[in-house]
């Protein structure tokens, strides 16, 4: 276990296989320190490079193609959330869902302001229509991806896929795995 400061916030680093092993799976969440009341098992993802989302600009295939073969990711068993976490994840699931249901309405609404009469104030009614329902879509997706159990952890799996960072992790969670990695006898390698 490794402490450290990113630029902007606190880092627990917890070695891969350390984690995989159900090293984390402990009785406190790891955002709030609280008492867990549910444990999943949770596939943590690193964060693309910055480089790849220079290949969004030349169309999704290229990027999703790089970002697949780039892609680090560690499947936790056992990893705790309290209540809190799990209310937040439903939170952020219930306004995705009202934002994506907005989108359907909008091109609906667009489609009959553009179509009940030719004016040019009901057609620009209809674009503002569509543009918002575009908009929704748009904010639908990046609320979706905060919706996830990884999201809802605060972790992410380090670059080279060795590391599980625990962003902001509570105090309690890190004595409860200092704990468990202090629990571990150190092996000793053979040289040569």
């Amino acid at each position: 276990m490794v402490r450290g400061h990113t630029a902007r916030m606190p880092v627990l680093q917890l070695p891969g296989p350390f984690v995989v092993g159900g090293g984390a799976s402990v009785d406190v969440c790891a955002r709030h320190g609280s008492s867990a009341s549910v444990w999943h098992t949770v596939m943590f993802e690193s964060r693309p490079p910055r480089w790849t989302l220079m290949l969004a600009v030349c169309g999704f295939l290229p990027y999703l193609l790089v970002r697949t073969l780039t892609r680090r990711y560690l499947t936790v068993r056992g990893w705790p959330f309290c209540p809190r976490c799990i209310r937040l994840r439903r939170t952020r699931l219930a306004v995705a869902i009202v934002l994506f249901s907005m989108v359907p309405v909008g091109v609906v609404a667009a489609a009959a302001f553009g179509l009940a009469a030719f004016t040019p104030a009901h057609q620009a009614v209809g674009k503002a229509l569509l543009i918002t329902a575009a908009v929704a879509l748009l904010a639908a997706l990046i609320v979706m991806s905060f919706a996830s159990y990884p999201s809802a952890a605060g972790a992410e799996v380090s670059g080279d896929g060795h590391w599980l960072l625990v962003r902001h992790p509570s105090a309690a969670f890190e004595r409860r795995v200092e704990q468990r990695l202090n629990a571990i006898p150190l092996q000793r390698m053979r040289a040569g």
